[in-house]
């Protein structure tokens, strides 16, 4: 009743499909892997860097009661600015800055931040303080 030979030719052109799709995912799986590899990276770096400047931050805080230093709000927005521009992608994700039309030119955005970044900025500060504290 069957012809053996459409059998095989058919189970032949799945066998292809299935070996190109495989290929596919394979490359998917390999981009993927390395855009994420690529991602962690970058937070990792951008995690020292946010370190390096709480220390700053810190010793900083010594000199601002002689009023030496810039104050807290210009240190927090020079940080977040310089952080923006160099890890664009991770601060797009995780600190989103909506200024709701204001010039990117004018003193007020260049001052501005967003308040999940003072957060997360702080309590490396405060995280970084109680560890050496302890010590």
């Amino acid at each position: 009743m069957f012809d053996k030979g459409m059998k095989t030719v058919e189970l032949s052109k799945g066998r292809t499909m299935r070996e190109k799709f495989k290929a596919l995912d394979d490359k998917d799986l390999y981009y993927l892997k390395r855009e994420v590899t690529k991602k962690r990276k970058q937070e990792k770096e951008m995690e020292s860097y946010l370190i390096e400047k709480a220390l700053e931050y810190l010793e900083t805080k010594k000199k601002r009661l002689q009023g030496e230093v810039v104050t807290v709000k210009e240190f927090v927005s020079k940080v977040y600015h310089k952080v923006a521009e160099d890890f664009k992608e991770i601060v797009r994700n995780r600190f989103p800055h909506i200024t709701y039309g204001q010039d990117p030119e004018s003193k007020t955005f260049k001052k501005s931040y967003p308040m999940n970044f003072k957060t997360y900025f702080f309590r490396l500060v405060r995280g970084y303080f109680t560890q050496n504290k302890k010590l």
